[in-house]
């Protein structure tokens, strides 16, 4: 199925949008403000974090609850998204353009819902970095750990195989 320049020139014109960088702004903001949730409640409610095995619990509660807030809106936002791309093109006087190509009506729908996947994921991943960040700063995780493929134990700090 060749829906291919459907989605270049949808790519092409989601880059030179303004709110292409505003819902990239948009995601890490509402990452921020959950991170800024989960603290308050580790600071309000009674939850362990004197122990690496308590802070290693919190960091992937808080891990899950970004995935959360980053994934559970696509079942919302990614039809928002789609849904008026035949309509805009029918709008623009450019679906009949669209038509007359070699492409199909259903490569063309395949275009249009690659490209709306393709705008959604690129704000989504946009947040992934502080995610990364946030579970080795919280989840007392080293870089060393990680390289090497080895856990942190428990009870001392170097890494254990």
């Amino acid at each position: 199925m060749r829906f291919g320049p459907i989605v270049r020139r949808e790519w092409i014109v989601s880059a030179r949008k303004p709110s292409t960088s505003s819902g990239r702004m948009g995601s890490v903001l509402a990452l921020l403000l959950v991170l800024g949730a989960i603290e308050a409640c580790a600071d309000s409610f009674p939850w362990d974090r004197t122990t690496v095995a308590a802070q290693n619990q919190f960091a992937l509660r808080a891990f899950a609850a970004l995935v959360g807030v980053l994934f559970l809106p696509a079942l919302m936002a990614v039809p928002a998204l789609i849904a008026p791309g035949i309509a805009t093109e029918r709008d623009k006087k450019s679906l009949d353009a669209l038509l007359t190509t070699e492409l199909s009506g259903g490569q063309i729908v395949a275009g249009k819902f690659g490209a709306g996947v393709f705008r959604y994921a690129t704000e989504t991943l946009a947040g992934v970095p502080l995610m990364v960040a946030v579970t080795f700063g919280w989840g007392s995780i080293t870089t060393r750990c990680t390289c090497s493929g080895r856990r942190r134990s428990p009870r001392s700090s170097p890494c254990r195989p």
